[in-house]
């Protein structure tokens, strides 16, 4: 069985070298799939809270 970190280096390197948007667009054009991003998401990587609930802002 292969392991979560294995599967998830593969999908990042995928990701980031461009090969899962070649392969979820050729497969869109052969009319296999078809799907829309209409939702964002946001975490705490994305924004810093201070523990005040204050957004941290660059000075």
């Amino acid at each position: 069985m292969v392991g979560w970190h294995t599967i998830y280096s593969r999908m990042r390197a995928w990701a980031d070298s461009g090969v899962l948007a070649r392969v979820f667009e050729a497969l869109q054009q052969k009319q296999l799939i078809h799907f829309k991003i209409t939702v964002g998401s946001l975490d705490s990587t994305s924004i810093k809270v201070l523990s005040d609930g204050l957004c941290l802002s660059p000075r």
